[in-house]
Protein backbone atom coordinates (compact mmCIF):
# COMPACT_ATOMS: atom_id res chain seq x y z
CA UNK A 1 0.00 0.00 0.00
CA UNK A 2 1.41 3.44 -1.16
CA UNK A 3 1.11 6.38 1.65
CA UNK A 4 -1.67 8.85 1.21
CA UNK A 5 -3.60 11.54 2.91
CA UNK A 6 -7.31 11.84 3.41
CA UNK A 7 -9.78 14.58 4.38
CA UNK A 8 -10.97 13.75 8.33
CA UNK A 9 -13.44 15.49 10.50
CA UNK A 10 -11.25 18.10 12.46
CA UNK A 11 -10.12 16.07 15.84
CA UNK A 12 -8.21 17.83 18.28
CA UNK A 13 -5.19 16.32 19.61
CA UNK A 14 -2.86 18.30 22.65
CA UNK A 15 0.59 16.47 23.40
CA UNK A 16 2.48 17.66 26.12
CA UNK A 17 6.32 17.29 25.72
CA UNK A 18 8.93 18.80 27.90
CA UNK A 19 11.86 20.55 26.93
CA UNK A 20 15.01 21.45 28.22
CA UNK A 21 17.25 22.17 25.38
CA UNK A 22 16.91 24.11 22.47
CA UNK A 23 19.22 24.48 19.36
CA UNK A 24 19.93 27.95 17.85
CA UNK A 25 20.80 28.19 14.30
CA UNK A 26 21.27 31.39 12.18
CA UNK A 27 19.32 30.71 9.11
CA UNK A 28 19.87 33.67 6.87
CA UNK A 29 22.16 36.44 7.13
CA UNK A 30 21.70 40.13 5.64
CA UNK A 31 24.88 42.17 6.47
CA UNK A 32 24.70 45.46 8.37
CA UNK A 33 20.84 44.72 8.26
CA UNK A 34 19.36 41.46 9.72
CA UNK A 35 19.64 37.63 10.91
CA UNK A 36 17.03 35.11 10.62
CA UNK A 37 16.92 32.55 13.81
CA UNK A 38 15.49 29.43 13.85
CA UNK A 39 15.16 28.00 17.68
CA UNK A 40 14.29 23.95 17.56
CA UNK A 41 13.03 22.71 20.53
CA UNK A 42 14.17 19.67 21.40
CA UNK A 43 12.28 16.96 23.62
CA UNK A 44 13.83 16.23 26.98
CA UNK A 45 12.79 12.43 26.07
CA UNK A 46 14.32 11.36 23.36
CA UNK A 47 16.19 14.56 21.97
CA UNK A 48 14.54 14.71 18.79
CA UNK A 49 12.90 18.19 17.43
CA UNK A 50 9.42 18.84 18.32
CA UNK A 51 8.40 22.18 17.79
CA UNK A 52 10.49 25.19 15.85
CA UNK A 53 10.85 28.92 16.17
CA UNK A 54 11.28 31.27 13.65
CA UNK A 55 13.31 34.65 14.74
CA UNK A 56 14.28 37.55 12.74
CA UNK A 57 16.77 40.06 14.80
CA UNK A 58 17.08 43.62 12.75
CA UNK A 59 17.59 47.26 13.35
CA UNK A 60 18.69 48.48 16.96
CA UNK A 61 18.86 44.30 18.26
CA UNK A 62 20.82 43.57 14.84
CA UNK A 63 22.92 46.66 15.73
CA UNK A 64 23.77 45.66 19.08
CA UNK A 65 25.19 42.08 17.94
CA UNK A 66 29.15 42.28 17.72
CA UNK A 67 31.07 39.43 17.98
CA UNK A 68 29.82 38.46 20.99
CA UNK A 69 27.90 35.30 19.74
CA UNK A 70 26.10 35.02 23.89
CA UNK A 71 24.29 38.19 22.39
CA UNK A 72 22.01 35.72 19.87
CA UNK A 73 21.77 33.74 22.94
CA UNK A 74 19.61 36.44 25.18
CA UNK A 75 18.10 37.46 22.75
CA UNK A 76 16.47 34.39 21.77
CA UNK A 77 15.45 33.83 25.65
CA UNK A 78 14.13 37.26 25.48
CA UNK A 79 12.12 36.78 22.53
CA UNK A 80 10.85 33.65 23.70
CA UNK A 81 10.61 34.29 27.33
CA UNK A 82 12.71 31.24 28.28
CA UNK A 83 15.91 31.50 31.10
CA UNK A 84 19.21 30.16 31.50
CA UNK A 85 18.95 26.48 33.57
Amino acid sequence: MNNYTIDIERVTQTTVVNSNKIGIFVTQLTLFKSACISVHFYNEEGGGVFKVENLKMEDDDYAKWSSDDKYIEEFVLQKLNLKHA
